[in-house]
């Protein structure tokens, strides 16, 4: 592999034009070299942990492997390119970075229909990341140029499914859009009782949410494969220029606006500060005395006596930090949280961002249990002993993710990665030696010195650390706002 043939400085830039011929020239090197994929997904990655990138490579990376890899035979190469990709898509999704989102979704819509079976199989496993972003389902479009029978079928039966999960209110409306858009331009006459059941029963909400699309996506359904209505060009077919010509001037708009709307957010009294996800105020000062006053609590309770020693020690700040955590993802009142809020805090978000030996995932289950039933006993969260018979029997899957280098986020992937080779968390100076060392494998072996796409080394996260404040960096080590982060 020699990586010399990518231009990582002109990649870099920071200002002047978008270097086309570097950009061709790294597509033409990784088509005539796949390997080189994987040193152009590290610098991206690496990239990604930068709350301000070093340069532009963060924007070109995932436009030139999409590139690339449409150009490539079948094979593990356009395969591992093709899941780099997909995965990188959730994180971009997880951490609300519209422009990555993008540049990811046109990367693997640019590869084609050939990416379907991929795409199906992640969204058909119900335990996984990719079923909640919205992106990944609209990749489903491309069906409209497959002719295998059993692979549109597939494609009609999982998008139905999406559409019962709305009707019975599994799901929210606004997770209708894609679905419907592919079925229509499948002309599935198949959707058609459901689509009709949402509109007769979810008439109002369906309008006000999509005004005139819905139904002109009905009305394409019903109308069936007679239709002679021309299907509109899908947003990824245009030409790469015009769409990264737009792209670099949200990337420089949001570059240039990033301190202007960092101080307009500091400036903001605490009662006019809103949890972006729940849209409630959000009490910062607030939410960190009542967890605390709730961890203190638990930690002297009956429940907390009748954990392990070891764990019982911790009660306090594990306690602590798990409702701060959910706090600032699903809002104040944790009596709304339910069961499947606290899933997806338990087996979804912890094994994703939390860094922690094997012993803490595996008491997870069983403290949230005694937890929940405390919150119960104590008035916080009414019917908690109910979820906490859930919850008991979540343990196996939790130790199974965060053991799974496949449910990690980017940066838990890079510590474990740094703490392999001894890096102790905390330690910065053996931190940065750790990134010297990961700069210079990106290299080539003939060239002892690192291309200019260094990294900074992120902040070490340690879980037992104090609360930070929302818009202060993330303790994961992500360079991020810890809002934009773990507090997702």
């Amino acid at each position: 592999m020699n990586d010399a043939l990518i231009d990582w400085e002109a990649l870099n830039h920071t200002e002047g034009e978008i270097p086309w011929p570097a950009i061709d020239a790294a597509i033409a090197a990784i088509v005539a070299d796949p390997e080189l994929w994987e040193a152009l997904a590290d610098v991206y990655t690496n990239s990604r942990l930068l709350e301000d990138p070093i340069g532009y490579v963060e924007l070109y990376a995932p436009l030139i492997l999409g590139e690339a890899a449409s150009r490539l035979a079948p094979g593990e190469p356009r395969e591992k390119i093709l899941e780099f990709l997909l995965d990188s898509m959730v994180d971009a999704y997880d951490e609300e970075d519209e422009i990555c989102l993008m540049q990811t979704l046109h990367a693997c819509g640019r590869m084609g229909r050939w990416i379907l079976p991929c795409v199906l199989r992640r969204l058909e496993d119900p335990d996984g990341d990719d079923r909640y972003v919205q992106d990944t389902w609209g990749l489903l479009d491309l069906v409209r140029h497959e002719t295998d029978t059993s692979l549109r079928e597939r494609v009609a039966r999982l998008c139905i499914a999406r559409l019962e999960e709305v009707a019975d209110d599994r799901l929210d409306i606004d997770d209708l859009l894609e679905p419907v858009s592919t079925l229509a331009a499948m002309k599935w006459t198949g959707a058609r009782e459901i689509m009709e059941r949402l509109d007769h029963e979810r008439h109002a909400e369906i309008d006000e949410e999509y005004g005139r699309d819905f139904q002109d996506n009905l009305a394409a359904i019903r109308a069936g494969p007679q239709a002679s209505n021309t299907l509109p060009d899908l947003w990824w077919d245009n030409d790469l220029h015009d769409f990264l010509d737009g792209q670099r001037e949200e990337w420089d708009s949001a570059r240039a606006n990033g301190d202007s709307e960092q101080e307009h957010e500091d400036d903001q009294p605490l009662d006019e500060k809103v949890d972006e996800d729940t849209d409630r105020p959000y009490d910062e000062a607030n939410a960190k005395q009542r967890a605390a006053e709730w961890g203190a609590a638990f930690a002297a309770s009956d429940e907390a006596k009748l954990l392990p020693a070891s764990r019982h020690f911790d009660a306090a700040d594990d306690a602590t930090n798990l409702i701060d955590f959910g706090m600032a993802y699903f809002g104040m009142d944790i009596a709304t949280w339910g069961v499947a809020g606290w899933e997806e805090l338990l087996v979804t978000l912890c094994p994703r961002k939390f860094t922690a030996d094997p012993e803490w995932f595996a008491g997870l289950a069983p403290f949230a249990t005694e937890l929940l039933r405390w919150l119960d006993s104590a008035g916080l969260v009414p019917g908690g002993k109910t979820i906490a018979a859930e919850v008991a029997q979540w343990g196996p899957e939790i130790v199974g993710r965060s053991n799974d280098p496949a449910y990690w986020g980017m940066s838990k992937s890079f510590m474990i990665q740094a703490m392999a080779e001894g890096v102790e968390p905390g330690n910065q100076e053996q931190l940065n030696a750790f990134v010297e060392r990961y700069n210079a494998r990106l290299a080539d072996a003939e060239n002892d010195a690192p291309p200019p796409h260094t990294m900074v080394p992120p902040a070490t996260y340690i879980r037992e650390q104090a609360k930070v404040g929302r818009n202060e960096p993330c303790p994961c080590g992500s360079g991020k706002k810890y809002k934009k982060c773990c507090a997702r």
